[in-house]
């Protein structure tokens, strides 16, 4: 059983993430792009032409907003920013610097890290999109691709480190366990 329900929708969440507040983005098909905080919600942007693949808080409380062709930065309520991308920014990974990473959904198929709204990294190694991305406890960065393979990366070094194979489909979602081990779905 939940422990609360924010709202019950008729159409599905794409994607959502929670701010250390307890401040809840959500993207769903009816109504954009949605900030839930205390029981009262803001609608950061309505529903429009592009679709909204991945959400991310900044540490500055900055929220990324990942679609296709860009990427749009939100803070109190209004857009200041937007960084234009080949392809679809189809998942992002928030560092504990202020930067962030977008993994893209496109012929690239690469990792580009973002810091004061310039690409200052793009480490390559997989040979399809890059689907899901995490920090590791260790500073590492994780990725999960298209081509079956979970990667492990120095990000400082733009050097991949380990390649971890077994997936027989996409590896859509990453997540560290306590112990340091890295749970996957496909």
């Amino acid at each position: 059983r939940p422990a609360r329900t924010i709202v019950k929708y008729n159409k599905w969440v794409g994607c959502m993430a929670v701010r250390k507040d307890g401040a809840v983005a959500s993207w769903d098909w009816s109504g954009g792009v949605n900030v839930w905080k205390e029981g009262e919600v803001s609608t950061l942007r309505k529903k429009d032409e592009w679709m909204v693949h991945s959400l991310a808080w900044l540490k500055d409380g900055t929220l990324a907003v990942g679609m296709d062709g860009k990427a749009e930065m939100w803070k109190d309520g209004c857009c200041v920013k937007t960084l234009e991308v080949c392809g679809s920014c189809y998942t992002l990974c928030a560092l504990p610097d202020g930067s962030f990473l977008i993994g893209t959904h496109t012929s690239y198929k690469e990792i580009k890290h973002w810091r004061d709204g310039k690409c200052v990294r793009e480490p390559k190694g997989h040979v399809g999109y890059v689907m899901s991305l995490i920090r590791l406890k260790n500073g590492n960065i994780a990725s999960g691709s298209s081509d079956t393979t979970i990667k492990i990366w120095d990000l400082e070094k733009g050097k991949c480190l380990h390649t971890l194979q077994g997936h027989t489909d996409f590896v859509y979602a990453l997540a560290e366990l306590p112990d340091g081990r890295i749970a996957s779905s496909s």
